[in-house]
């Protein structure tokens, strides 16, 4: 395993460089963003579990916020970089991670380069 992996997008001729710790995104992750994101759990709600009367909370209302709690700890120290995978599955954008082993050893970035690619590191340096 290298320093670095590389997002390739092709659709948007794209190629950022990321840490190598970041992979696909994890089935679980993506279920907790879906699940922290949908804004439709709440609209039949007459009002939020904050403004109710202690005795008025329901085992519906303790239910949905074990789950909100349980699902935004499994997206606790998730590399920002995740998320915009998240983000790119949930746009339908297809992207490749590779390793810098597998973009460097066979001169893949220099012809993405070479292709018209945007290529974006880590520290800022841009090709």
């Amino acid at each position: 395993m290298g320093w670095t992996n590389f997002i390739i997008i092709s659709k948007l001729k794209l190629v950022i460089e990321t840490s190598r710790n970041i992979n696909e995104l994890d089935d679980y992750q993506k279920k907790a963003i879906d699940y922290l994101t949908n804004e439709e759990r709440y609209e039949n709600d007459d009002e939020d579990i904050e403004n109710k009367n202690i005795k008025n909370i329901s085992i519906k209302d303790l239910t949905r916020l074990f789950n909100t709690y349980e699902q935004a700890n499994n997206i606790v120290g998730m590399e920002p970089d995740k998320f915009f995978l998240y983000w790119l599955k949930s746009k339908g954008i297809d992207y490749e991670i590779k390793s810098e082993f597998e973009i460097h050893d066979n001169g893949e970035l220099e012809k993405l380069k070479n292709d018209g690619y945007k290529i974006l590191r880590m520290f800022g340096d841009e090709e």
